[in-house]
């Protein structure tokens, strides 16, 4: 039989083509050799199992009808494996694509998200900055010799990293800079104010809030750009 018809085992290679749908391509090729062994065992068994068993015979219009069946039900199988393997292949991109629009839709909603509390924590830093510069012109604070970071976030009720990153944000600077700022400001009044001509250098930055004349003359000349006495001598050529 096998000899006469090998169409007969052209179904078998049906199994393969449909696990390609459900299955790797491992498993589909191991699932192909398994086949054709099989079916190369199955046509050389065949020949010794005649000695055990009555052969059928089968007439040629038997084969014939034999074949046709077995084209028959091949194509119908071939069709319907292919509409199976179009429905998995629509059913798996729908969901790929379905997956890739959500991670899509979280990536911009927390792009979302992060643009909204950025805004809102600029928008308080800035509120903050302006508490800061009332706080100096009102209570002065930078006259203490000793005044930190650590003391100004304190007197503010908030933290050391708030206050810093409202300074940063503001000005492009830290801390020690702005309270530098204030007292050369400071400095700056009293000699316009001839403070000079009743105290001492050393009165003067001293009550800024300055430790030291070296610090005060290097601070002083990274902000205006001149030495604390050139200034002084501008000031009263200018008088």
């Amino acid at each position: 039989m096998w000899e006469k018809s090998p169409i007969i085992f052209a179904w078998l290679f049906l199994i393969p083509l449909a696990s390609g749908s459900l299955f790797s391509q491992k498993t589909t090729v191991s699932w192909i050799f398994c086949i054709v062994a099989l079916a190369i065992i199955t046509m050389i068994c065949s020949k010794f199992l005649y000695v055990f068993f009555e052969e059928t015979t089968f007439s040629s219009s038997d084969i014939l009808l034999i074949n046709i069946c077995s084209l028959l039900f091949i194509f119908y199988f071939l069709i319907a494996g292919t509409y199976f393997n179009r429905r998995v292949y629509k059913l798996s991109s729908f969901q790929e694509s379905k997956e890739t629009t959500v991670k899509q839709y979280q990536s911009i909603l927390n792009t979302s998200r992060g643009i909204v509390e950025n805004y809102r924590l600029k928008e308080q830093l800035k509120k903050l900055y302006e508490t800061i510069l009332i706080y100096f012109e009102k209570e002065q604070p930078f006259k203490n010799k000793d005044f930190s970071l650590i003391q100004l976030a304190d007197a503010l009720n908030t933290n050391v990293s708030y206050v810093s990153r409202a300074i940063k944000l503001n000005t492009g600077s830290n801390f020690n800079h702005l309270v530098n700022t204030y007292r050369v400001a400071h400095v700056k009044m009293l000699i316009n104010e001839d403070a000079l001509k009743r105290h001492s250098l050393l009165y003067v930055y001293d009550s800024a809030g300055f430790k030291h004349q070296s610090t005060f003359n290097k601070v002083f000349k990274q902000i205006e750009g001149v030495t604390p006495k050139t200034y002084a001598h501008n000031m009263t050529k200018h008088e």
